[in-house]
């Protein structure tokens, strides 16, 4: 008495009796591959959607790309701020009077030079973000790191300096040169500005950082890689059904 077991090779021995087609009804396999794809499937990249067209940007993903630009132009008011608050000469007096030296033309060209550096840096990291570069994504999140970290120790430092100016301003009113009071007023006035940009820069920057690690980011970014990489090289994509996934 002889038993027809199954042959591992062949799953559908009656296959065989059949000239090698799958009996009527039943799926054939001969085509898959180890994970159950077809195997020409294993040298490609497998979407049940194909990345034809770039990803559009969510709401939060504007909006992130708008806190980029608003921190560009903050670096823009606050180095103006910082450039008349050290080079004006009633700040320079009152600079000069606590044994620092006056800054001259040479420091208020590193201040423009710094400011269009930071702005320029922004700006395109913006333009990139934008555009779904996964790099321009990290890189605004390290850049509110850090900057996150520099506002807040020159904002620290700065209110140390504010109060030590209201102090400064209180002994001024004793003294009978107007143009002193006058020196301590503006400077006053500079040095507080300055400080509360460094607070609100603090702000923005945790905020930007926060909006980059977002997952909604992360997406933009990843489907926009997908579609570029679609768009260089589409044979390397294929289509398949969603039941195969």
């Amino acid at each position: 008495m002889s038993h027809d077991f199954p042959n591992p090779q062949n799953p559908h021995p009656q296959a065989q009796h059949h000239g090698g087609a799958a009996p009527h009804g039943a799926a054939d396999l001969s085509a898959l591959g180890p994970h159950g794809t077809p195997e020409h499937y294993e040298t490609h990249q497998v979407y049940e959607h194909l990345p034809t067209e770039p990803s559009r940007p969510s709401a939060q993903v504007r909006l992130g790309i708008k806190l980029i630009y608003a921190h560009a132009v903050l670096i823009v008011v606050h180095g103006v701020v910082s450039f008349y608050r050290d080079t004006i000469p009633t700040s320079t007096t009152v600079y000069a009077q606590h044994g620092a030296a006056a800054m001259d033309v040479t420091i208020g060209v590193l201040y423009a030079v710094i400011t269009l550096v930071l702005v320029a840096t922004n700006i395109l990291v913006g333009v990139f973000y934008s555009r779904g570069y996964t790099w321009a994504r990290i890189t605004a999140a390290v850049l509110a790191i850090l900057g996150a970290m520099n506002n807040l120790l020159l904002g620290l430092l700065t209110l140390i300096g504010v109060f030590e100016l209201f102090a400064a301003l209180s002994r001024a009113s004793d003294s009978a040169d107007p143009g002193y009071i006058e020196a301590y007023r503006y400077a006053t006035i500079f040095v507080v500005a300055s400080a509360v940009l460094y607070l609100v820069g603090l702000l923005l920057c945790i905020i930007i950082a926060v909006y980059m690690f977002k997952p909604q980011a992360a997406a933009f970014t990843t489907n926009w890689g997908m579609w570029r990489a679609y768009q260089k090289n589409p044979s390397m994509y294929v289509q398949i059904p969603p039941a195969h996934f």
